[in-house]
């Protein structure tokens, strides 16, 4: 009966996993949303450390720890690039929830399709300072929306696109969203194909 009663408390007591929300994925260059940061499960947590996979589509700025985790639990949020802690010089628990969200910028010159936003290295500690269970739940693929040859994505393939790639083409811009065909080098068939694509509207 005690056997019992051990495998039924195990089987209840579940590790609690740093989540990140989104309120859409599909998302424009130049584009924020805000990201949530939760808490997930029953767990005795009073720190948390994590780490910000870096995805080159994408900036992340102005994190801010939920207010019940910054007021009433005197929580504070510290950040090194992509690192970060949430600690407080108490033994405050950190309760299911929202835990800080984040704005996440889609870069002007970030790569259509789709791009990963995920947490590793999260380590969880408990009131005393032993290992909480905590682990970074599932990633967020975002979808980056829209015509590769609409390079000032103003929603138009026209003359100020063309215009654009010219420049990149001989040089007075540095090369980039211009380079349609992924070689390297912005050039007359990149204007081409821009070209091509504004005609074809």
């Amino acid at each position: 009966m005690r056997l019992l009663a051990l495998l039924i408390c195990g089987s209840l007591a579940t590790a609690q996993t740093l989540n990140i929300t989104a309120p859409k994925t599909q998302l424009k260059r130049g584009e924020v949303v805000t990201l949530t940061y939760s808490l997930v499960g029953t767990a005795n947590v009073a720190a948390v450390q994590f780490t910000e996979l870096p995805n080159s589509r994408f900036s992340l700025a102005n994190r801010v720890l939920a207010a019940p985790v910054s007021t009433t639990l005197g929580k504070a949020l510290h950040c090194e690039n992509n690192s970060c802690v949430v600690v407080g010089l108490n033994r405050n628990v950190i309760p299911n929830g929202n835990v800080l969200t984040v704005d996440l910028l889609v870069l002007p010159n970030a790569e259509f399709g789709q791009g990963v936003m995920q947490l590793q290295s999260v380590l969880a500690a408990a009131p005393d300072g032993t290992a909480a269970a905590l682990t970074a739940g599932p990633p967020v693929t975002f979808t980056i929306l829209g015509a590769p040859e609409d390079l000032n994505q103003d929603g138009k393939i026209d003359l100020i696109d063309v215009q654009i790639s010219v420049d990149q083409g001989l040089g007075r811009a540095p090369c980039g969203s211009a380079d349609l065909d992924k070689s390297g080098q912005c050039d007359i068939r990149d204007i081409q194909l821009l070209v091509a694509a504004a005609v074809a509207q």
